[in-house]
């Protein structure tokens, strides 16, 4: 792939992830070499950091956010991963369960992403959106442990699309998950893991955006 190859697509195998189309349209412009270099490097992690970057603006519209906070969440969405360049592709493309050691490695993409984003010139609010979008509300994510209101709201918008993207994908390691099973566990650790007021508002807004789609179908 080239410096001048589209940004990787790849068909959807469930109605929910098929709402978040089309994705090479919606990429911001400021994303795209980047999500270049990550295709050349584990085109899975460019994909679902696609669908992620696709998905939160989506969702960002049922919220009503401004133009400014749109543009600003969905630039973060496509950009959240974008540190796993620095993770050894061995370890992206592991089958089967990561040991302590490998998992350690993966966590640090955020701190990665984020240093690569700063180098780029990138603003200090997508830098920070990058940084913490694993920390969880209940203080226990990374890479600071921050909690609740201390985490940038992008970031509780994206961990929470990360983590649906990431349970309803297919994985060669486990069984497909249905987009209800994965909804079911975005509810489960709504104060938790998941800001509780954002993780019912997306749970209303997939369901309401998968009956659109049954009634045109």
């Amino acid at each position: 792939m080239n410096a001048d190859s589209p940004i990787v697509t790849q068909p959807d195998q469930s109605p929910l992830r098929r709402l978040f189309h089309p994705i090479r349209e919606e990429c911001p412009a400021q994303a795209a070499p980047l999500l270049r270099r990550l295709a050349n490097w584990d085109v899975t992690s460019a994909r679902h950091s696609q669908r992620v970057g696709a998905a939160c603006r989506s969702f960002g519209m049922f919220l009503s956010l401004s133009e400014d906070d749109l543009e600003r969440l969905t630039l973060a969405g496509f950009l959240h991963d974008i540190g796993k360049l620095s993770t050894p592709r061995a370890i992206l493309t592991k089958d089967g369960r990561l040991t302590d050691d490998e998992y350690q490695e993966i966590k640090n993409h955020s701190n990665a992403g984020a240093d690569l984003l700063m180098e780029e010139g990138f603003s200090q609010d997508i830098v920070s959106i990058t940084r913490y979008h694993h920390e969880w509300w209940n203080g226990r994510g990374y890479p600071e442990g921050l909690s609740g209101m201390e985490i940038p709201f992008e970031s509780r918008v994206i961990g929470i699309v990360d983590a649906w993207d990431a349970i309803s994908a297919r994985r060669a390691y486990h069984r497909q998950r249905t987009d209800f099973l994965a909804l079911s566990e975005i509810r489960s650790h709504a104060g938790t893991q998941f800001d509780p007021d954002l993780a019912p508002a997306f749970i209303d807004y997939s369901v309401q955006r998968l009956a659109e789609q049954r009634r045109v179908a």
